[in-house]
């Protein structure tokens, strides 16, 4: 136990450098291609609009979006040598303890992806400038670093990451279309057992099985709960307390994990 606690920097920097130079290539060929996409389908637009471009966000969709379902996927897929026998075996018996790894892991898709998404869809987006205003005289801004969009998008990617991470050491294969089926399914169901508790509690009001007349508006004291220590709460719940519970439980989950 003492042995998968221990935490090395230079053996989580040889891990490191293994995941950039050999487990990643294909990352950054999938990112260049998908950018080169991007461009292609940006200048359409830019071309389809005419000039007309006001009050026209470019990259408040395309951002946010690709960082968020991107990341996510390749967090999913971040644990993809527990999948085959022989490279699990050999990713195991690396000299290195579970922290290490998990750690590793962690650094990649919690800093390294969203760093390097945002710094190649910012150059991406200074060229799609460029030549937007050479080929088609649009002025059309790059991503702006500390605007909305990068704001947006990395709080909810660093939100999500957690459990996504944890989804690629719990399941096999198809990590990423399996945790979204189960959340769906823990949704669905979640809503189904609050509409029943809800039908107890407020049996009184209902008639049949249709609702009366009823005030569900709040008094002014729980709406400035609500929309003060309560949404306070929930955004740290959110933010900090639930990624944290899932990197435990998915350190915990590689811990089990044998040769």
């Amino acid at each position: 136990m003492t042995r998968n606690l221990t935490l090395n920097p230079r053996r989580i920097g040889l891990l490191l450098k293994k995941e950039v130079l050999f487990e990643n290539k294909k990352l950054l060929i999938g990112m260049g291609g998908f950018f080169v996409l991007l461009s292609l389908i940006m200048l359409s637009s830019i071309a389809s609009r005419g000039g007309n471009f006001a009050n026209w966000n470019v990259h408040g969709f395309w951002y946010s979006t690709f960082l968020i379902m991107g990341g996510l996927f390749y967090t999913s897929t971040a644990f993809g040598e527990l999948n085959d026998k022989l490279e699990r075996a050999s990713y195991l018996s690396l000299p290195a303890s579970h922290l290490e790894k998990f750690t590793t892991k962690w650094i990649l898709t919690f800093i390294g992806f969203p760093l390097l998404f945002t710094l190649v869809y910012f150059i991406f987006s200074l060229i799609v400038s460029i030549l937007s205003n050479a080929y088609y005289g649009a002025s059309v801004a790059p991503l702006s670093l500390f605007g909305s969009e990068v704001s947006l998008g990395l709080k909810s990617y660093l939100s999500a990451q957690a459990i996504f991470l944890l989804a690629a050491i719990a399941f096999r294969k198809y990590e990423f279309f399996k945790l979204s089926i189960t959340l769906f399914g823990l949704f669905i169901a979640f809503s189904f057992f609050m509409g029943i508790v809800f039908r107890i509690v407020f049996a009184d009001f209902f008639s049949g099985e249709f609702m009366g007349n009823m005030n569900l508006m709040p008094s002014e004291n729980v709406e400035k709960f609500i929309e003060g220590p309560l949404v306070t709460a929930l955004k740290y719940l959110v933010s900090i307390g639930l990624p944290i519970f899932f990197w435990v439980v998915g350190y915990l989950k590689l811990t089990e994990k044998e040769v």
